[in-house]
């Protein structure tokens, strides 16, 4: 099968752990059926990721507004789709479960080398990728003393690194996702708009997750920050000191409560469809 993702050039945690998934839970993936169109993990229900000529399947994708709606010229084979927002776009109000990356937890080699991990950091924060260069991070990290994990890292490293935390907050959505796979509790800072990154699309996309697992009244902390910076270097210093000290104002006053775990029941329930619809795709 073609295995259809976002791929950032400095790399970006949750749309690569596509392939570092999908190649352990489905044996030789790559040569299964090459008359398929793989849609998995992230908000790539959009036409520049669906292909005219294979059949597209969709397997826990998510759509990034109510807006999108998929040509006729598009076969799709909907498995399940990332979230009740999601689904309500498509009319297929029944076919969610939750964003697929929960796969994670079928992945038994994987879980249970992380499971049995030592916790080394009390709060760690994962930012969005497009939010790396708003400051200097590891300078957040030595002035507050929360771990900074890098969403453009290794996936194997990064998965270490959200198992070796008590608790993550995190501006990048799969940071948390993961988490709670991992059972590591987790909250949300939302930190400005990035270029393909709307308000209405951050929101659209971590409600419809949210939804999915159940969880109604999490935490979400807004630090509005500079994204876009202008062409003179002393402005363009003066926003990122501006960024620097929002965000250590935040991390000093909101790194120790508010934090969210989906429902042990539900997790339970959600691991079990996805099961069924693994088991399905490899028979």
């Amino acid at each position: 099968m073609n295995l259809a993702y976002y791929k950032s050039e400095n790399g970006n945690f949750g749309d690569d752990l596509n392939p570092y998934l999908w190649n352990q839970l489905i044996p030789n993936f790559s040569e299964v059926n090459n008359e398929v169109n793989f849609v998995g993990i992230g908000s790539i229900l959009l036409d520049q990721f669906l292909d005219e000529e294979k059949t597209n399947l969709i397997f826990g994708s998510g759509s990034r507004d109510f807006l999108y709606q998929p040509n006729e010229k598009y076969k799709l084979d909907i498995r399940f789709v990332r979230g009740p927002l999601t689904a309500k776009s498509l009319n297929i109000d029944s076919k969610f479960i939750t964003d697929s990356a929960y796969c994670l937890a079928l992945e038994k080699n994987a879980m249970s080398a992380l499971d049995n991990i030592n916790k080394k950091y009390e709060v760690s924060f994962m930012p969005y990728f497009r939010h790396i260069d708003l400051i200097d991070w590891k300078l957040v990290e030595k002035v507050t003393g929360i771990h900074i994990i890098f969403p453009t890292g290794n996936v194997q490293f990064i998965l270490e690194e959200i198992a070796k935390s008590k608790t993550i907050i995190a501006s990048a959505m799969h940071g948390a996702i993961v988490a709670d796979v991992l059972r590591v509790p987790w909250k949300r800072v939302f930190m400005g708009e990035v270029y393909g990154e709307s308000l209405l699309t951050s929101e659209f996309k971590w409600t419809d997750w949210l939804l999915s697992i159940g969880v109604q009244n999490s935490t979400k902390i807004s630090i509005p920050t500079y994204t876009s910076y202008s062409g003179n270097k002393a402005i363009r210093q003066s926003q990122k000191l501006s960024n620097f000290v929002k965000i250590i104002k935040y991390f000093k006053s909101h790194s120790k409560s508010g934090f969210s775990l989906s429902n042990d029941i539900v997790y339970g329930n959600i691991m079990n469809k996805l099961n069924d619809e693994l088991n399905l795709i490899n028979r």
